[in-house]
């Protein structure tokens, strides 16, 4: 949206208000010169800063969690700005930083000592350095004879798991690209794997209808979980690692304890086969996809329908299920990719769809939300992977290109420092050092 006040470098292009702009400060940006100002209510459009450490300090009120404040407004800045503009940004802060006009705190306004605004601004301009980095493939893992469907991250990080149409599932160390077990006993393809809290279990599912418990560090099969009638096509463990939920194309969601391998609860009421499932960080929410494009979001404890969901025209292939007190709209946030070439951000409270993502040019494979940067990463048969703006514009922030085949499968670590992606091969994206 377009204001009355005008740009104090340009004098007179007309600046556009910032989203990010509320009752208590608004941010604008010069379309042409695209330096940004800050405004606080009663006072002067800002001069002395007019770049970007105006809004870097508006928009942070300075607290006892710098480091949270530091990555919230890089992030803002990362998700809205080409990289060619947030090399601009840096170069603003590292040279008032370096050859001060005037005090931060005069431009704060806050209680904050300068030693400690600075290094804020010091942290901010550190991670958007990283930031311009290009992301580039890391690590290249060979070793599947076929499609890797799946794809998990140890919770520490330091092992990727993987599971191919070729029945295997092999463990990697994402860092140095080293093989580390290989783990056989599935007949036909593994399409789901899960990771316990602590990391000491690895859960895989597959073609042949059957739920595998594996140590990880023997490699050895602790317990087969039997009763689905055909194949298991997702996992979700919840996060206390002591229930398993999986979803299959017999048209079932079943509930498992983990400790003793019982069968909880199954969810028979489906319709159609289903390819995937999610449950909320805080156990209560179920959300199953199935083949028509239908998510259903199901009470855990209750197995009652809380409601479902349409807008997706083809198989549901991943569900995401994020909790965060930072989202506006809903407490509980479902992402779910299709079929249909679109990805879809549901508010899970109240079954609301939010907003759709168009730009894939296949079926979406595997959705993930990348918590860092709070942006969402997708993958698709057009054998590429996006990430894409959640606020605001919903537009794509960049496409990683690099696979010659459909991208079946998608992982973050858990430190957000890595992609993983399958495909015939599996690459780990990162920042070169």
């Amino acid at each position: 949206m377009t204001s009355k006040a005008t740009c104090l470098s340009c004098r007179h292009c007309p600046l556009e208000i910032l989203p990010e702009s509320d009752a208590k400060i608004t941010f604008y940006r010069c379309p042409t010169c695209h330096r940004h100002f800050a405004q606080l209510p009663g006072r002067s459009l800002t001069e002395r800063w007019g770049g970007s450490l105006s809004l870097v300090l508006y928009g942070t009120i300075f607290s006892q969690k710098p480091q949270v404040d530091a990555r919230r407004i890089a992030s803002m800045f990362r998700n809205r700005e080409s990289r060619e503009q947030l090399t601009h940004i840096v170069a603003d802060i590292r040279q008032e930083l370096a050859y001060p006009s005037q005090p931060v705190r005069d431009i704060h306004g806050q209680s904050a000592s300068e030693e400690d605004l600075r290094a804020f601004l010091t942290l901010v301009a550190d991670l958007l350095t990283e930031e311009v980095k290009e992301d580039a493939v890391v690590q290249a893992l060979k070793g599947h004879a076929s499609w890797v469907r799946c794809l998990a991250f140890r919770p520490d990080g330091q092992i990727l798991a993987s599971g191919s149409i070729d029945g295997s599932i092999k463990l990697w160390d994402p860092s140095r690209g080293h093989l580390l077990h290989t783990l056989t006993g599935h007949v036909g393809g593994v399409f789901a794997l899960a990771w316990s809290p602590s990391g000491g279990l690895l859960v895989s599912g597959g073609q042949d209808s059957a739920i595998k418990l594996w140590d990880p560090q023997s490699g050895k099969l602790l317990r087969p979980l039997e009763g689905h009638g055909n194949a298991v096509r997702s996992l979700a463990l919840s996060t206390d690692g002591q229930t398993l939920v999986s979803a299959s194309t017999d048209q079932t969601v079943r509930l498992w304890d983990l400790q003793t391998g019982r069968l909880l609860l199954p969810f028979i009421d489906h319709p159609s086969p289903l390819y995937s499932v999610a449950m909320s960080p805080n156990h209560q929410i179920i959300a199953s996809g199935d083949e028509v494009g239908v998510i259903r979001l199901w009470h855990a404890r209750t197995r009652k329908l809380l409601r479902t969901l349409r807008g997706h025209s083809g198989k549901v292939l991943s569900l995401t299920m994020v909790e965060d007190g930072q989202f506006p709209i809903s407490s509980t946030m479902l992402l779910s990719g299709s079929a249909d070439r679109t990805l879809k951000w549901w508010g899970a409270d109240e079954g609301r769809l939010i907003s759709t993502f168009t730009g894939h040019a296949g079926p979406v494979r595997s959705v993930a939300f990348h918590p860092a940067w709070q942006t969402v990463i997708s993958s698709s048969e057009d054998k590429t992977i996006k990430e894409w703006n959640l606020y605001g514009s919903q537009e794509t922030i960049r496409t990683l290109p690099g696979h010659a085949g459909p991208v079946y499968s998608l992982a973050i670590s858990p430190d957000s420092r890595f992609i993983a992606s399958g495909s015939l091969s599996i690459k780990i994206w990162g920042k070169k050092r």
